[in-house]
């Protein structure tokens, strides 16, 4: 019995043992799961320094950098020391934060984070104390762009942040100060380009002095490993020529135009934005809102002369580029555009009131035309009024003529500049309508009869009073 008992309880804890086994594989199986959107993999910084804070002279590395926590089995969840960086190719953000620290005693595997770190790569940064003063100037946050041929590009600026405090910053596309171009590009499998410039980040913060050189696919490893960008194939999109309206118009910029050559059909959405460089990284205007079956964009109002502060007259070049895509959510095409240069200033913008007159009044025109330097408004100097009767007027300014018959005439003003000179001014029309004179009223006695029966009445009424 005592042995039948020994065996039941055998069996019992064998059980129990690959029950738990199992489970407790499964529990760490599912922890150690990255995420689809998730980068993995580590980045070298380079630059030498004595101390990971404040790189004040060059004697060691700093270091790797982990973009997550599953590089050092730290875990995930609901692990206090879990992080990771996601890659959104859609919305082109890139968000979570990467660990630069070396951990306790020089061990990179360490899961206390807390310990020996110089701080943390924030894409998350929401502090106010963007870079100032720095070369080259500051963009915007960083993000993911997609540049063609397959490939990805991280492009703007992210801080290394520890104890809430900025340490440095870290700007991933640009020009080191040898005149070469340097970009960290994300090749259609995910990995980092190895080609040269192609994988290094710079941190430096101007005169407050940086870290150097981050390498991304360091010689030998891996290096930073991306989820592999949409495999759908973009549509194909080229830009047309750009059409000027008539310098009349008061628009700043043209009409963009493009041809969707292959990969999308109508109803689309579409992507407009103009920028002051020629790789955008400086967007002035971003426009989302579009009509769905147009391939072709231009600002919606009629004297927007003062809409586009930040789009200066004078001659100025600006970019511009447009993407494309289905709106069932396929990948976006690639960014196309081109560039257009403002005018001088501002056309003339001709306007007037018109009156409600009869034939024989004097009629007044109210002027309220406006001619611009640059985009600041001034009194216009040639005038051509048109009345319609076969009268002129070159006064700038209230204008009056009179009318001897009815009729709609149409009133015409024409300023013109030198914006405006090589389509014969800038003018507007409108229309008169004369009426006819009011009637002109007689007051005339009552008709003969009446008169007489009036007169009767009072002599029968003298008769008896």
């Amino acid at each position: 019995m005592r042995k039948i008992f020994l065996i039941f309880i055998s069996i019992i804890l064998v059980a129990g043992f690959v029950y738990f086994f199992f489970n407790f594989s499964q529990i760490e199986t599912i922890k150690a799961v990255v995420e689809p959107d998730e980068v993995t993999g580590w980045a070298w910084f380079g630059s030498d320094c004595t101390d990971e804070t404040t790189c004040s002279a060059t004697t060691s590395p700093i270091g790797w950098i982990s973009f997550n926590s599953e590089n050092i089995n730290c875990g995930a969840g609901d692990n206090p020391d879990s992080y990771q960086v996601r890659v959104n190719y859609t919305t082109e953000e890139i968000s979570g934060a990467a660990w630069v620290g070396i951990g306790e005693n020089n061990n990179y595997t360490d899961c206390n984070i807390s310990e020996n770190t110089v701080g943390w790569l924030n894409f998350d940064y929401t502090g106010t104390d963007w870079p100032s003063g720095v070369t080259p100037s500051y963009d915007f946050v960083a993000r993911v762009v997609n540049i063609g041929g397959g490939q990805y590009e991280i492009r703007g600026w992210a801080p290394i942040v520890n104890n809430n405090t900025v340490v440095t910053w870290v700007r991933f596309q640009g020009q080191a100060q040898n005149g070469s171009d340097y970009s960290v590009k994300i090749n259609s499998n995910g990995t980092v380009s190895a080609n040269p410039g192609e994988h290094y980040a710079w941190s430096n913060q101007g005169s407050q002095g940086g870290f150097g050189w981050i390498d991304f696919h360091p010689p030998g490893f891996p290096g930073v490993i991306f989820p592999p960008p949409p495999s759908s194939p973009p549509p194909t999109v080229f830009s047309l020529p750009i059409s000027f309206a008539n310098k009349c118009a008061q628009s700043r910029i043209p009409t963009l135009s493009w041809d969707v050559v292959s990969g999308a059909t109508p109803p689309y959405d579409y992507e407009i934005r103009i920028c002051s460089d020629v790789n955008c990284n400086s967007i002035l205007l971003f426009d989302s809102a579009n009509d769905k079956n147009s391939t072709s964009w231009s600002p919606a109002c009629s004297k927007c002369c003062n809409i586009y502060s930040n789009i200066a007259f004078g001659g100025n070049t600006y970019y511009w580029q447009v993407r494309v895509r289905d709106d069932d959510g396929t990948p976006w095409s690639n960014w196309v555009g081109g560039d257009f240069t403002t005018l001088d200033h501002c056309a003339p913008d001709p306007d007037f009131g018109i009156p409600k007159i009869t034939v024989g009044e004097i009629v007044n025109f109210d002027y309220n035309s406006t001619c611009y330097t640059d985009s600041t408004p001034i009194s216009c100097s040639d005038c051509l009024w048109n009345f319609g009767n076969g009268q002129t007027s070159t006064i700038c300014g209230d204008a009056t003529t009179t009318y001897s018959s009815t009729g709609p005439y149409t009133i015409r003003l024409t300023i013109t500049d030198d914006v405006s000179l090589d389509v014969g001014g800038c003018y507007k029309e409108d229309t008169l309508t004369v009426r006819p004179p009011l009637p002109e009223w007689k007051e005339i006695p009552p008709i003969i009869w009446l008169k007489n029966l009036f007169a009767s009445v009072g002599r029968i009424f003298g008769l008896f009073f």
